[in-house]
């Protein structure tokens, strides 16, 4: 989405889908609750359901995807039971509304398909982030968990 960031400014950002939100733990226990967590997952399919803009800095423009039946479950072990619905965000930025309709269309403009994006999530990564950071230049990748087929 660089004609976004070319248009809008903000950040360059590595395309992600933020499955859990922001969760204050230990370092240990994050790790285990995150393996925890992941040990009962397969992997699954990942759907769009909109393409949305809203206030925050994070997600000025991004897609929805469909709750997936295991996020509650999964945030459950990292106590953090909200409901919580998937998203990749497209642009990072303080976008005034008018700017945000703008990109909206952009988007559009850009991938007509967009809104029927579809793909298998088959691993999770666990990052620690600094929320006062307006880029990703400052995430720790903590570890990465390959799902698995059950039988």
């Amino acid at each position: 989405m660089e004609p976004l960031r070319a248009e809008f400014g903000g950040p360059e950002i590595e395309p992600h889908i933020t499955a859990v939100g922001s969760v204050l733990l230990t370092h240990d226990y994050a790790v285990k609750q995150f393996i925890n967590g992941c040990e009962n997952i397969e992997p699954y399919t990942c759907e769009v359901d909109q393409v949305v803009t809203r206030k925050f800095y994070y997600q000025p423009v991004s897609l929805l995807f469909h709750p997936c039946p295991w996020i509650g479950h999964f945030g459950g072990y990292l106590h953090r039971c909200n409901s919580h619905m998937p998203h990749l965000s497209l642009l990072y930025g303080n976008l005034t509304d008018e700017e945000r309709k703008r990109a909206l269309e952009k988007v559009t403009e850009l991938d007509d398909s967009i809104a029927s994006l579809k793909f298998t999530i088959s691993h999770l990564v666990l990052y620690k982030t600094h929320n006062e950071a307006r880029d990703q230049h400052s995430w720790e990748k903590v570890m990465e968990y390959n799902l698995r087929q059950r039988n």
